[in-house]
């Protein structure tokens, strides 16, 4: 037996009203009673819907759903993150790779072309810049629909850590590749070394990933990823987002 949309409506209200914070775990939890709701109505003609729920919740500790939205989290969190690396490892395949291998190849020939130059270190700052450009014009378009999401959430860390990404560089590539005159010219500092092409290559791997990151940013993949994912996965729940 199926709930009706006033039915789930008022599991929405329900749940909500047992401090559950984020839109999507509140989806979860919903699934969850509608699912055992349905079960007890259709093994017993005479059951009421609040009279299921009531059972349906009594089964829950004192704590109420606290358990069960930890749980919910913590899935909810791996699948985000799946989808989130999924649109960034998307660039990696064709066709899009063929973008990520020219911006790549790109700063890698500038590099090797003028090594004096700092142009790596101009690359790694614009694209840097770019990005939060990029993020501050996405978050004010994704911001009154995501805010309340788990996925919003992981969103920022993914986003923070790829922003994080060009200080590594100045930390493990930079001072290698720029040594400076007080350093030994060993092996690793010798730019015709092959050694150098380690902090060269990743360097602009960091770009690559930045800018493609930006891209994702202004085509809104991720805003239409949060929109797409809810409304097909919680179908039955008449979610909408458009």
């Amino acid at each position: 037996m199926e709930l009706t949309d006033k039915q789930i409506e008022h599991l929405f209200e329900f749940t909500k009203s047992k401090n559950v914070h984020y839109d999507d775990v509140c989806y979860e939890i919903v699934d969850h009673l509608a699912t055992g709701i349905e079960e007890k109505l259709a093994s017993n003609s005479y059951l009421t819907f609040e009279g299921a729920l009531r059972m349906i919740y009594s089964n829950f500790p004192v704590t109420g759903f606290a358990a069960l939205v930890e749980e919910k989290e913590k899935a909810l969190l791996k699948y985000w993150r799946g989808k989130i690396i999924g649109v960034v490892l998307s660039y990696f395949r064709l066709p899009k790779i063929i973008l990520t291998l020219a911006i790549f190849a790109f700063f890698y020939k500038v590099h090797i072309m003028f090594p004096a130059l700092n142009l790596m270190v101009i690359g790694l700052l614009l694209s840097l810049y770019l990005n939060i450009i990029c993020f501050s014009n996405s978050y004010n378009s994704m911001r009154l629909k995501s805010e309340r999401y788990l996925f919003s959430v992981h969103f920022y860390r993914c986003l923070s850590f790829i922003l994080s990404l060009p200080m590594l560089y100045f930390y493990f590539g930079y001072n290698r590749t720029y040594p400076g005159p007080y350093v030994d010219q060993s092996p690793w500092f010798d730019h015709s070394s092959w050694w150098n092409l380690i902090p060269c290559t990743f360097s602009c791997l960091i770009i690559a990933i930045n800018i493609i990151m930006a891209i994702a940013l202004v085509r809104n993949e991720f805003h239409d990823l949060l929109i797409e994912e809810v409304e097909q996965k919680y179908q039955h729940l008449n979610i909408s987002l458009s």
